[in-house]
């Protein structure tokens, strides 16, 4: 059965009470943390996976055409508040299932077993999601509507002659129909009050009727769907019965709403400006903007400013953070998995009490000290008493513990609280955004232990709420997974990317013949002085090399130039790239890999500043826009 954990967020309660809920948690949180489920995660075509070479842009541009293939079907939200009162957090989650309606649905094999393999309903997704568009076409379809009320929608053209015949026979037809009413007003015989019209023959000239009888019979008649007569076909009734029309309006504004179901939860979290926290969370915040927000942009530096416009108090990942030496020193480490980082983190009983995270601290140690530990003789001295100079002794390690926060959920989520423990609820979007809260308030807390003076206990902190400002240097790095460089700074520049020691084969030539045991080249000695016969013959000797057959004999293979170890790797665009480990033995290797292995390289920043270079003269869609950037 489908599990039943935080709130809920269905189509029944979407606009009564989990936007006024979120609204009202949103207003007094300290951060919120959002985490989704998606259908895929890599782009479907291999050109598009990502790998550790790639720069900022190029992951970013993969990343865009992931978040355009696949769909999201969870949204989680967790909203953290400090209660002062009780020195304590209290979390209140949403989980809602997303569907997209009338959108291209592509799944990933690989993610819908992931999903089911963890309770999620494929079913349910389809009967009980909420519906979203990104807000440009819900302000699009918003936009429509109001024109179409205003009068000053963009009318449509007839220009066929045939068309221009079916819509003045139909307007002929209502005006007879009309004027047969006023004709018999005084007759016997009451007028025929409705007009029943037959199905038009496409939605073009359906659309052209709707207008017409808008222009030319304003407030004569009411406008109905006839489908129990035929489907496809109107009603026509005397007169305009102003509730129905206001009725008529009303359903039309909620059937836009019903369209974009979702998209209330997405405004109020972005109306709120509170800080935003994910874990891992670059592919989450890129598949948010664009399924909910607007497209991605084509560049990077476009998205990152459209980010951190869209959430002036910040965004922090979990991932990134952990990294940290203050972190790290308790036992966290950045390749953590959000659920056993969670797992570390929370609170192992429910007594009340914080659980205490621990480090250890190694104090140097005096010789004072190491004399008053002993019987009063002097310091040193061997077995045999002789003088062997001051004797060192190692440092004292002291324990320093420190109490991680207390949370509790709120009334509307109580059972996340249940799935503390076991974590039975993980890669449900609702629990990990309160995992990635909560793990993101004890990292605050080991922040804060690392600011008192030496000396002074943490468990004093036990009270007080960790000041967000603890992090402000790490806010807007979103970390980058299996990539050569930690994070993407959304404010600020990207950490420097030093690629020099990488190298793209980019093809291959004939090697020499290696010289004889006397130092003269064997083949040398049998070559005509002549000319053209000399270069025919050296031709001739020269041995054809081809382009490494895989990784591991590209690596082996470089490995015998004596400069160490080497890392070979395809890249899904298809190059092969070597990584010299031993960045100290660079200067040369090209030229060694050319002479002895008859591979031609290039270092990989070069190479793909020529790759981008030749796009840009070929006028590859958005180069241009790029060059406007850069001027």
């Amino acid at each position: 059965p489908p599990r039943r954990l935080g709130m809920e967020v269905t189509k029944e309660n979407v606009f009564s009470e989990a936007v006024p809920s979120l609204r009202s948690a949103l207003s007094s949180a300290a951060f919120v943390a959002v985490d989704l489920e998606m259908t895929g995660i890599h782009a479907p075509t291999r050109a598009d996976r990502p790998d550790r070479f790639d720069d900022a842009a190029e992951r970013y541009a993969k990343l865009r055409a992931a978040a355009a293939a696949y769909r999201t079907v969870q949204f989680g939200v967790c909203a953290m508040r400090w209660d002062a009162a009780d020195a304590k957090y209290e979390a209140t989650s949403f989980n809602a299932l997303c569907w997209p309606r009338a959108q291209k649905f592509t799944v990933d094999a690989g993610a819908m077993e992931f999903l089911v393999e963890h309770g999620f309903n494929w079913q349910e997704l389809v009967t009980r999601g909420l519906t979203y568009s990104d807000q440009r076409s819900e302000r699009r379809l918003r936009d429509q509507l109001q024109a179409e009320l205003d009068g000053g929608r963009e009318r449509v053209v007839i220009a066929r002659a045939d068309d221009a015949k079916f819509i003045e026979g139909v307007g002929a037809k209502v005006t007879a129909w009309l004027a047969l009413g006023d004709e018999d007003a005084t007759a016997a015989a009451a007028p025929p009050a409705e007009l029943l019209l037959d199905p038009c023959p496409n939605r073009f000239l359906k659309r052209a009727v709707y207008e017409m009888l808008e222009v030319s019979f304003k407030g004569k008649l009411t406008v109905e769907k006839a489908d129990s007569y035929k489907e496809g076909a109107l009603r026509l009734l005397r007169g305009v019965d102003e509730a129905a029309a206001a009725a008529a309006t009303a359903a039309r504004w909620e059937a836009i709403d019903r369209q974009c179901e979702l998209n209330a939860l997405w405004v109020e979290l972005v109306r709120s400006g509170k800080p935003l926290v994910v874990h891992n969370g670059l592919a989450d915040v890129a598949y948010m903007f664009h399924h909910f927000q607007q497209p991605l942009p084509e560049l990077v530096e476009d998205f990152k400013t459209l980010v951190a416009e869209t959430f002036p108090g910040g965004v922090y990942d979990t991932k990134h953070v952990a990294s940290l030496p203050q972190i790290e020193a308790y036992g966290f480490t950045r390749g953590m998995p959000l659920g056993e980082a969670y797992q570390t983190a929370s609170q192992k009983t429910s007594t009340g009490t914080p659980r205490l995270a621990t480090r250890w601290l190694d104090t140097p140690t005096s010789a004072a000290d190491v004399a008053g530990s002993s019987d009063g003789g002097a310091v040193g001295g061997g077995a045999e008493g002789g003088a062997q100079g001051p004797e060192v002794a190692p440092p004292l390690r002291q324990q320093v513990n420190c109490p991680l926060p207390i949370a509790t959920h709120a009334t509307l989520s109580p059972r996340y609280g249940e799935a503390n423990n076991g974590g039975s609820a993980c890669h449900e979007a609702g629990f990990d955004a309160w995992q990635t809260a909560y793990v993101f308030a004890s990292y605050l807390r080991l922040l804060h232990a690392a600011t008192l003076p030496a000396g002074e206990t943490p468990i004093s902190l036990f009270k007080v709420e960790p000041p967000l400002t603890l992090a402000a240097e790490h806010v807007g790095r979103l970390a980058l997974p299996r990539r050569d460089f930690p994070y993407l700074s959304l404010r600020g520049d990207d950490p420097l990317e030093d690629q020099s020691n990488v190298f793209v084969i980019t093809g291959t030539v004939p090697l020499a013949p290696q010289p004889a045991a006397g130092g003269q080249d064997a083949q040398e000695s049998e070559v005509p002085a002549d000319g053209e016969a000399s270069v025919a013959a050296v031709a001739a000797a020269q041995t054809p090399v081809p382009m490494p057959r895989s990784p591991q004999e590209a690596s082996r293979a470089a490995f015998g130039l004596g400069l160490g170890r080497w890392d070979a790797f395809w890249r899904p665009t298809g190059e092969f790239v070597l990584a010299l480990q031993d960045r100290s033995k660079l200067e040369g290797a090209a030229e060694l890999l050319l002479r002895r292995l008859g591979w031609e390289v290039v270092p990989l920043p070069e190479y793909r500043a020529q790759q981008r270079s030749s796009a840009a003269a070929a006028g590859t869609p958005g180069s241009s826009r790029k060059r406007r950037r850069e001027e």
